[in-house]
């Protein structure tokens, strides 16, 4: 009896940390007619900083989609395959892993393929975990706006002035509260005495200072 409980025990932590692995995008914007200095070829640049918990050992990369709409109808290359750009991958060596520095993927703008007239295309970054062979974690949808003159080719992206739009902070996943204590404001080696060292006992994100917010995206 014991080694059939200790079995189902082992079973269902098993599976609880297939299923935890998780991934939140944070200060993500996209820049326009960036030009390659490798080949003068401009192209949209989609900028990220993405957060990996709980995927120690796994490799993760970032996925650019394009989608004619909003969760619906995905936008495609002129050879007819899926609008889609690969980021570099990243080994997640913590329990939370972070990218440093400037992180981006993009796509040429003679093959982001306009469809006839001007449309709004919205895009968005999903996280691909390598190891368990899916998405663990999606990031906003951000839009621009292009038009074609025939139903294949490349195109220029006019001026963009979208809207602002607040941006969830990626350590604290927008709760506001800090990562360290959970927002108790107590450490969680001391439970009783010691103020939380991570947020000086104030039980609020450090990042975001509470607001679950990291900034204002333009």
């Amino acid at each position: 009896m014991k080694t059939c409980v200790a079995l189902l025990l082992f079973l269902i932590t098993g599976v609880l940390s297939i299923r935890s692995q998780s991934a939140t995008f944070s200060n993500i914007w996209l820049e326009h007619n960036v030009v390659d200095p490798n080949n003068g070829r401009t192209m949209l640049k989609f900028h990220f900083t993405m957060a990996v918990k709980d995927a120690v050992g796994h490799r993760v990369h970032a996925v650019m989609f394009v989608d004619v709409t909003p969760k619906s109808q995905g936008h495609k290359f002129a050879n007819g395959n899926p609008m889609m750009a690969d980021a570099p991958g990243m080994d997640c060596t913590w329990r939370e892993t972070y990218t440093t520095g400037d992180w981006w993927v993009g796509i040429y703008n003679d093959q982001l393929n306009p469809l006839p007239g001007t449309h709004t295309y919205h895009t968005r970054l999903g996280t691909w975990d390598e190891t368990l062979k899916r998405y663990i974690g999606f990031s906003e949808f951000l839009t621009y706006d292009l038009t074609g003159a025939q139903p294949s080719g490349g195109g220029v992206i006019p001026n963009y002035s979208p809207s602002p739009q607040p941006i969830t902070c990626g350590v604290c996943s927008g709760t506001g509260k800090c990562s360290n204590c959970h927002g108790s404001g107590i450490s969680p080696y001391n439970v009783r005495t010691t103020p939380c060292g991570a947020c000086g006992g104030n039980g609020r994100c450090t990042t975001c200072r509470g607001t679950g917010y990291s900034g204002t995206l333009y």
